[in-house]
């Protein structure tokens, strides 16, 4: 994954109306969230030395996308999600 390209479309995301209660769901977008794929791996599952080291860079862009979110908006709250 490319970390300027993925917070790229996380902005464009962002900067986008959430559909609306009337929408269809799909594979992208719903009543109140979109979707984009920020990375995909390959048909290769039974080769678990490959599966497992597209496993480690999938978690290591992961943190480094969350990195740059936080630099970018700072920490989440976290308790705007407890009720």
């Amino acid at each position: 994954m490319d970390l300027e390209d993925a917070l790229a479309r996380v902005r464009d995301l962002r900067a986008r109306e959430l559909p609306g209660a009337g929408t269809a769901r799909s594979a992208y977008a719903g009543p109140g969230y979109l979707v984009v794929s920020l990375s995909a791996s390959e048909g290769f599952w039974s080769h678990k030395s490959l599966a497992e080291a597209v496993w480690d860079r999938f978690e290591q862009d992961c943190r480094d996308l969350a990195a740059a979110l936080r630099d970018e908006w700072g920490r989440l709250n976290w308790s705007i999600f407890v009720r």
